[in-house]
């Protein structure tokens, strides 16, 4: 069964922002950065602090991890991964304003997409 879970580690400086991004991106079969101008770690990383000193939030937990998971050996074997990529532009869609960079991983037991958002905002969507 599919699950999707927030990554509780906090990311409190810009080395640790850095070191998710490096992960995400790195690790990935495939990755994007919806709207903002694609090239190394440190032009993302660079936009993302832009934005952040533009609206005054750079002093606190700098960036969320999400992690949406597909037992694609078990549950979800039949998963294409055309639909996991779906899945990945959707989620990119609802974080659309914090700033998403996300990386499709793919394992041998499950694929997975890791996303990480900045926090820009005053508060990030729920997700119902």
């Amino acid at each position: 069964m599919a699950f999707f879970k927030q990554i509780t580690e906090k990311y409190e400086t810009d080395r640790d922002a850095i070191c998710l991004l490096e992960y995400v991106i790195t690790n990935s079969y495939c990755w994007n950065a919806p709207g903002m101008l694609c090239g190394n770690i440190e032009v993302l990383w660079a936009q993302i602090k832009y934005y952040k000193r533009y609206y005054g939030k750079d002093n606190r937990n700098l960036l969320n991890h999400y992690v949406l998971s597909f037992d694609t050996c078990h549950y979800e074997k039949d998963v294409e991964f055309h639909t996991i990529l779906m899945c990945a532009n959707m989620l990119s869609r609802y974080f659309y304003e914090y700033q998403p960079i996300w990386g499709i991983h793919l394992h041998d037991t499950h694929y997975h997409i890791h996303i990480a958002v900045s926090y820009t905002h005053l508060t990030l969507p729920t997700i119902a």
